[in-house]
């Protein structure tokens, strides 16, 4: 959920003109998702995994570490890149060759602790104290989230965005933020099931080692991004024109690329070296979008499961016509499943939790009729 420019509407949880019940699409059947969205509902949501529900903060303990370490492996070709480097230059320079890559870890870290620390997080976020408006509806709604999940809400501090999209997060600090956009469009029950989904992020999350990393990669991912990003110059205004011409020429342009950026770092890797960490720099960035569609998936998950299903379909649904893609765009962008295979996952979770609650409503009275 990002960010991006739109005219406000008036007064907290007033409902727009565009926001009112939209027809939702029918569940799909599974010859109806297309093979890549079933892989990545099979292996990252799969809704029928778990047929209980799941949202115990000491039984995902383990799981946020075990995932924490995938995304900070997954995220260290570029890191390591960037260390040998900043090294190889402070070499030529005459530098210690840690110097440099020691440096930058100390830039890295006084810009990253700027967001970690109490005082200067809101700062560092653009969020403010909600008025008093804003703190009635925010701490109600926050309070019903943690009445489900059987958590202290009042260990988290509520903050607000101005921004008219609608968004969410739970930042370190335990930091809630929400945009004046969600306070103001959505209803009660659909800015808790936001906030659910937030929660589910806290609880599933990829953790803050791996995010720091992938800071300190920035200097590759950058130029790496340039590199093959700078092709949509061309191919972009070519595609409204024709498909099959703006087509062949991206993929020359990634091929000529990926043997390109070897090839400059021979000379200072040599070229053994350069292949092997050229290599999985180009694959980082789909198993690290993998891991946060797994994320998103997830916290869509736990919010089903702490009894906001119906509401979440509501608000996808609502978001489809929101923007003319489904997701404003923004700074903190990270890539979306289609609400519309967000609505079909969430639909099946709430039949999963259904079945179980028969089940269990059943095994009660069975009980009952034998003591």
């Amino acid at each position: 959920m990002s960010t991006t420019p739109r005219r406000l509407a008036s007064g907290i949880n007033a409902e727009p003109a565009d926001d009112r019940s939209v027809s939702t699409p029918p569940n799909r059947t599974r010859t109806e998702w297309s093979d890549s969205e079933f892989w990545v509902v099979a292996v990252f949501s799969n809704p029928d995994r778990v047929p209980r529900r799941d949202t115990d903060w000491a039984r995902w303990t383990w799981r946020r570490w075990v995932w924490s370490v995938v995304a900070l492996v997954a995220s260290s070709p570029r890191t390591v890149l960037t260390a040998v480097l900043q090294a190889a230059l402070g070499s030529a320079l005459g530098l210690p060759a840690a110097a440099l890559p020691a440096v930058w870890l100390l830039c890295c870290a006084a810009y990253y602790s700027v967001a970690l620390v109490r005082a200067t997080a809101p700062w560092a976020y653009g969020i403010r104290r909600p008025n008093e408006a804003e703190q009635v509806a925010l701490t109600a709604a926050w309070a019903a989230v943690a009445s489900a999940a059987g958590f202290d809400g009042s260990r988290y501090s509520l903050w607000v965005l101005d921004d008219s999209a609608l968004n969410a997060f739970i930042a370190p600090r335990r930091l809630v933020g929400v945009t004046t956009g969600a306070l103001q469009r959505l209803k009660p029950r659909r800015l808790e099931a936001v906030l659910a989904h937030e929660y589910g992020h806290r609880l599933v999350g990829l953790g803050q080692v791996a995010k720091f990393s992938a800071l300190f990669a920035t200097p590759v991912s950058s130029v790496l991004g340039y590199l093959f990003g700078a092709i949509r110059i061309v191919a972009d205004p070519l595609a409204r024109i024709s498909v099959w011409l703006s087509a062949p020429l991206s993929w020359v342009w990634l091929v000529g690329m990926s043997i390109a950026v070897p090839a400059a770092l021979t000379p200072i890797l040599g070229l053994s070296w350069a292949v092997t960490l050229a290599i999985p720099c180009y694959v980082q960035p789909l198993v690290t979008k993998l891991l946060e569609l797994r994320s998103e998936f997830l916290a869509d998950r736990v919010a089903v499961d702490l009894g906001y299903g119906g509401e979440l379909v509501a608000f996808y649904t609502f978001m489809e016509t929101f923007t003319p893609d489904g997701y404003p765009a923004g700074a903190h962008q990270i890539p979306k499943p289609s609400a519309e295979l967000r609505i079909d996952c969430v639909r099946r979770r709430m039949k999963v939790l259904q079945r179980s609650d028969r089940v269990d409503s059943w095994l009660h009275e069975q009980t009952g009729r034998h003591t």
